[in-house]
């Protein structure tokens, strides 16, 4: 009785009426009718490989599943990954654009959503949940219904537990700064203090309410994102989460100064993204091996017994950073093995005379966002050269707005350590044909160089995307082939492929 009114609750959250549910009933006899004298090896399965299965769908999928028979029910009233994204729950062609920007349809999809939610959990019937997610355009007044939900998932015992309460998470699209939070989720800390099991937290769009008693043991991953802390609500994170690994804020408000202290002995990974009100770092993490960092404007930051960190990626059109970078950042980690910045192509033009040299890099990922009427070479070559023992090099190249051979070249430079070089979002202009010409000749070691008219980026939190595709024509392919392959290579072992 209690599978069938689960199966009845299911369906009625995901959208599916009676018909297309007498539908689905009668396929499953009339498959059961067809395929009796068939060997099943899918019912074979043990439940929990059939339950390891089905956690890879959607949670509107996995209703689906209900049909075939009871045992699948029982499989779905006992999945061990809830994930209740409401985005997917509508499943509407028209898109997320006519729901959540239309007020009438965001209310009642939102009271729909709390409705069938709470009753799925009346019905659950598993032993044990492994990872919890909501995802709703929250309102106030389903404060309570949060709390109930948080509370369910700690007395199952959950690892992860992420509250994602804004209509549309735009992911790693850095959306603007709301300093509103009045109509936020107000979590107490001190809610969570039972969840014993908890080592994945992920917020976002809420506040948090600190409470120093509590002691998060086993919590090794927190992700805030549009999470109000202020000072006791960040010394609270800091101070009872003291055996986190990864560690990220992004558009959270923060206090103007921000200390990392060194009791996070095993905090490896830390992500700090366009934190408002945010002027000065300070980093004590000794065991600290990459640092993330975005900001529109430059600020303070301190690394002090920071001997393992090992890379370090920037994003900043603000071309005050690149001074930064090499030279206070060169001074300041001269263990560095990996280098990352993500900015306009304009800002390279604030490269220093003579930078500090990175002595340990041997990896350099250079994304320029914006065309430039600089040559290329002009604006990298110091920076190749503050990189004596590069070995690898990624470039998503800057589209210039001139497409004329230039005479001017810059003095011969060799690259004795370099051995990969990828040119992304390569156009196949004058300018970028002479940049890949300069390390053909330079690159003394080189293996390996591809031209590709595809690139890619890096998002941060290591995530990876491509933008968007564009395609040579055949006279452009043969004017880059023509130019590059009839060089006298530096590195007698060197491949160029051109894709």
């Amino acid at each position: 009785m209690i599978l069938q009114l689960l199966v009845s609750v299911v369906i009625a959250i995901f959208g599916l009426d009676g018909r297309n549910v007498q539908c689905l009933l009668e396929n499953e006899e009339n498959s059961t009718k067809i395929n009796d004298t068939e060997e099943d090896y899918i019912c074979k399965l043990p439940d929990d490989i059939l339950s390891s299965i089905i956690s890879f769908l959607t949670v509107r999928d996995t209703v689906k599943t209900t049909v075939l028979s009871k045992r699948w029910r029982h499989l779905c009233a006992s999945i061990s990954n809830l994930n209740f994204d409401w985005f997917s729950m509508i499943n509407d062609p028209r898109g997320r654009q006519y729901w959540f920007h239309n007020e009438d349809n965001c209310t009642r999809l939102r009271h729909k959503y709390v409705k069938g939610l709470d009753q799925f959990l009346q019905f659950y019937m598993g032993p044990k949940i492994i990872g919890f997610r909501v995802s709703f355009c929250f309102q106030r007044e389903f404060a309570g219904n949060v709390d109930r939900w948080i509370n369910f998932a700690i007395e199952m015992d959950v690892e992860m537990l992420d509250l994602n309460l804004v209509c549309i998470d735009y992911g790693h699209v850095l959306i603007p700064y709301n300093p509103n939070y009045s109509g936020m989720y107000l979590l107490s800390w001190k809610l969570l203090s039972n969840a014993s099991k908890l080592k994945h937290l992920r917020l976002h769009s809420c506040i948090l309410e600190p409470d120093f008693r509590c002691r998060f043991y086993n919590l090794s991953t927190l992700d805030l994102s549009c999470v109000s802390l202020g000072y006791d609500g960040l010394h609270s994170v800091l101070s009872t989460c003291l055996n986190l690994e990864w560690l990220r804020f992004r558009l959270c408000s923060l206090p103007n100064k921000l200390c990392i202290c060194d009791r996070l002995i095993h905090l490896k990974i830390l992500i700090i993204e366009r934190c408002h009100d945010l002027k000065e770092i300070e980093l004590f993490a000794i065991n600290l091996t990459t640092f993330e960092f975005a900001a529109r404007e430059p600020l303070k930051i301190y690394f002090s017994s920071i001997s393992k960190l090992e890379k370090v990626v920037f994003f900043s059109g603000h071309g005050d950073f690149i001074p930064y970078i090499f030279r206070g950042l060169a001074k300041d980690l001269p263990y560095l093995k990996t280098l990352s910045i993500t900015t306009r192509s304009s800002s390279l033009d604030y490269m220093p005379a003579s930078p500090f040299a990175f002595g340990n890099v041997t990896l350099l990922e250079l994304f320029a966002t914006q065309d430039t009427n600089s040559y290329i070479i002009k604006i990298l070559n110091p920076l190749l050269n503050a990189l004596p023992i590069l070995q690898k090099l990624y470039v998503k190249m800057p589209t210039s707005y001139g497409d004329e051979k230039t005479a001017e070249q810059p003095p011969q430079c060799l690259h004795a350590h370099l051995k990969e070089v990828e040119l992304g979002g390569f156009s196949g202009s004058w300018n970028q044909i002479q940049f890949a010409i300069y390390l053909l000749k330079n690159a003394v070691a080189l293996e390996r160089m591809v031209i590709d008219a595809h690139y890619k980026f890096y998002q941060r939190g290591g995530e990876w995307s491509h933008g968007v595709k564009t395609e040579w024509s055949e006279e452009r392919r043969k004017f880059i082939c023509n130019h590059l392959l009839g060089v006298k290579f530096m590195s007698e072992i060197a491949e160029v492929i051109i894709r």
